[in-house]
């Protein structure tokens, strides 16, 4: 089994350093590159995580927070995700599977883009993610958690998979609930040509942070992001950062394809 996977980079964003690291980067600023994972192989058309068409409410968050050089900026406009599926020959509606790697603005907002496509959603994230959403509602508030991604997913339960730990929602592809940055974020490990690939959701946001061994500062739990790091570092072969305009330096063409 083996699939072929293109970075698709829909928005740019800088991002002060103690965000991306954990008590340091005190005086760093680094880009952010914001993606969509085309991932294809075994007859399947499929994305990780399905980026967002709506910049403006959490726009307005980042400008308060950190003025224009902080605002996210897609690369097509609005609706770069669905212009840059277009350049690859794929439709929404070509979609057979969205994996979701954690319920932020930036990674499901544009579920209901795709009216063909099943839904592979960690089975332990979407429970802690409907526990806090009754019990602490803070922690997963709009608009960086978009309350009508999720309850899309629950309106169309019969396209969602709530995968197992270690199950295979795809041939040869696995689901690993790994925290951290989220309560509800998980990792995909998918095997292609040049080896088995980690994507690891918001967990690793860049190469940086596991050569320095320093986890993201977004995080809900530190010790879960450790974790992450040693696991990803023993699970793949590659590790795609979901943050790291390095990706495509190293990768310009994706990985499994010529």
């Amino acid at each position: 089994m083996s699939y072929t996977i293109k970075p698709l980079h829909y928005a740019t964003q800088q991002v002060r350093g103690p965000q991306v690291f954990f008590q340091s980067g005190w005086d760093e600023r680094v880009e952010f590159y914001y993606y969509v994972f085309l991932v294809r192989g075994e007859g399947l058309t499929a994305v990780v995580d399905c980026g967002t068409s709506t910049f403006a409410p959490v726009n307005e968050l980042l400008l308060a927070d950190l003025g224009t050089e902080g605002l996210a900026r897609p690369t097509r406009g609005e609706q770069a995700v669905t212009a840059l599926l277009a350049e690859e020959g794929v439709r929404p509606q070509d979609v057979d599977v969205v994996a979701i790697t954690h319920f932020h603005w930036d990674h499901a907002s544009n579920v209901e883009l795709f009216p063909n496509a099943r839904f592979v959603v960690s089975e332990r994230g979407w429970k802690v993610h409907q526990e806090l959403r009754r019990s602490v509602p803070g922690m997963v508030a709009d608009p960086i958690f978009p309350a009508r991604v999720t309850d899309f997913l629950a309106e169309q339960a019969e396209r969602v998979d709530l995968t197992a730990d270690g199950a295979t929602p795809l041939p040869g592809v696995e689901i690993r609930h790994v925290g951290g940055h989220t309560a509800d974020s998980a990792a995909f490990t998918i095997p292609t040509e040049e080896g088995r690939v980690v994507i690891p959701g918001d967990t690793i946001w860049t190469y940086a942070n596991l050569e320095r061994n320093v986890p993201v500062g977004a995080a809900v739990d530190i010790r879960q992001c450790f974790e992450a790091m040693e696991w990803a570092r023993s699970a793949g072969d590659l590790v795609l950062p979901t943050h790291d305009p390095e990706i495509l330096r190293k990768h310009p063409a994706g990985i499994g394809l010529r």
